[in-house]
């Protein structure tokens, strides 16, 4: 983010914005063979659209790459598979929490 705001998990599902802490639950890397977006504190959960792919909003899930969960990188987003929808903070905030 710009203001070098992080996407961090907390109670193990939900993400929010926040202030570097160095936290392992900051870091993500986008697994090849999954084709998912993971995180380097829970190695088994990925990023997830929440409802199984019917909701606007994301969480952290098991890892299934079901669509809901499969992304590819396309100029300079993470693109859904399926509906090409971008990874996006919503109303463009970039704000704490």
């Amino acid at each position: 983010m710009k203001s070098n705001r992080y996407l961090d998990i907390i109670d193990g599902k939900n993400i929010v914005i926040k202030t570097p802490n160095g936290f392992d639950s900051q870091v993500w890397w986008f697994d090849q063979k999954s084709k998912t977006i993971k995180s380097l504190k829970y190695k088994d959960k990925s990023l997830d659209i929440e409802g199984a792919g019917k909701s606007g909003n994301m969480n952290v899930w098991q890892t299934n790459s079901r669509w809901w969960q499969v992304f590819k990188y396309s100029g300079e987003n993470f693109k859904n598979i399926a509906n090409n929808k971008v990874l996006d903070v919503q109303g463009g905030r970039d704000s704490e929490g």
